[in-house]
């Protein structure tokens, strides 16, 4: 099976444009995925390419974000919404990808067994702005037009005082699933 990456990927797995995972079938009695589904044209896919490379009774572990949970304490909340478009809808082209683990492992002939989500808290700004790619996905929204220059201005120095302050904060949520190829 094979896939395209949306984004980017692994070099040593490109070949064309299409990735394949460069191992036999059920070489392996457990293998993980985190924070990469999102960035694929289909999940599914590549999914199923994990599974291919497990043993048949073996574990797989993925961790992807559900982006459009994303919160930032403050400011107005239109700013917040045309983030957290920008980021689930059109700078990860699976942003929602979270919340269908459990289907995904499904359909790869996988059996979920654990699944939980998580909560990412951050407290400072440089580390919300590494993790969740605040200022990129800011500059997004006003290429994108759905946000005006000034207002994600304005947003940004309100985030920065708040940190300053040290009040600022925000969270991400991630799903969480643990599986058993069937």
């Amino acid at each position: 099976m094979q896939w395209t990456a949306r984004h980017s990927c692994p070099s040593s797995f490109k070949t064309g444009g299409v990735m394949a995972l460069p191992f036999a079938d059920a070489s392996f009695d457990a293998v993980s995925i985190e924070r990469t589904l999102q960035h694929l044209t289909d999940p599914v896919g590549a999914m199923a390419e994990l599974a291919r490379v497990l043993w048949h009774g073996g574990r797989l572990a993925a961790l992807e974000p559900g982006c459009h949970t994303v919160v930032v304490a403050g400011g107005p909340m239109e700013v917040l919404r045309a983030y957290v478009h920008q980021k689930a809808d059109m700078g990860a082209g699976q942003g929602a990808i979270g919340r269908d683990l459990p289907w995904l492992l499904r359909q790869a002939g996988c059996t979920p067994t654990e699944i939980s989500g998580e909560v990412l808290v951050m407290r400072d700004l440089a580390s919300a702005d590494v993790i969740l790619s605040l200022r990129g996905n800011l500059a997004g929204t006003v290429d994108a037009g759905t946000l005006l220059a000034d207002a994600a201005n304005d947003w940004w120095t309100a985030r920065e005082e708040r940190d300053r302050s040290e009040v600022f904060y925000c969270f991400d949520q991630r799903g969480s699933v643990g599986a058993t190829r069937e």
